[in-house]
């Protein structure tokens, strides 16, 4: 009974650090990946929209970037590598966050939802933050309501 019993706990003991050992290995990876998913956001969000039908040449280029972001955020899903969730109207967290600057939150403006900011609030994202598992890969990088 006591040996079955342990024999249980081993393969579980060996089946949670083989799943650990894949997550560190990916870990870098990802990580150097990470400027390439900065870049395809960055190029999507400086096309004006909507396209003019008129520039087919600009309509594939902008479909061309969007497919190639897709299938790289189907491959991040894929290997457990997520963004960060309706970051913007949190309260700022050290472990969650890089604050990259802070403005008066009477200068910020309101929420998507209308309400005011509080002190300590991001309100602007730079850099998307990603968890791969449970831990952070990236912070995410944001502004912040100042604290009073």
């Amino acid at each position: 009974m006591y040996g079955r019993a342990e024999v249980q706990t081993m393969n579980r003991r060996v089946t949670e650090e083989r799943n650990k050992a894949s997550e560190f290995a990916i870990t870098s990876f990802a990580r150097s990946l990470l400027a390439t998913s900065d870049v395809l956001t960055t190029a999507l969000s400086l096309v004006k929209q909507p396209i003019d039908s008129s520039n087919t040449a600009l309509k594939e280029l902008h479909s061309g970037v969007e497919m190639t972001q897709k299938q790289m955020l189907n491959t991040f899903n894929h290997h457990g590598v997520k963004r960060f969730e309706n970051t913007i109207g949190e309260k700022f967290d050290p472990n969650m966050h890089e604050a990259v600057f802070q403005v008066p939150k009477e200068h910020v403006g309101k929420k998507p939802d209308g309400s005011d900011y509080e002190a300590g609030e991001v309100f602007e994202v730079q850099k998307e933050g990603w968890m791969i598992g449970n831990r952070v890969l990236r912070p995410a990088q944001v502004g912040v309501t100042q604290m009073e």
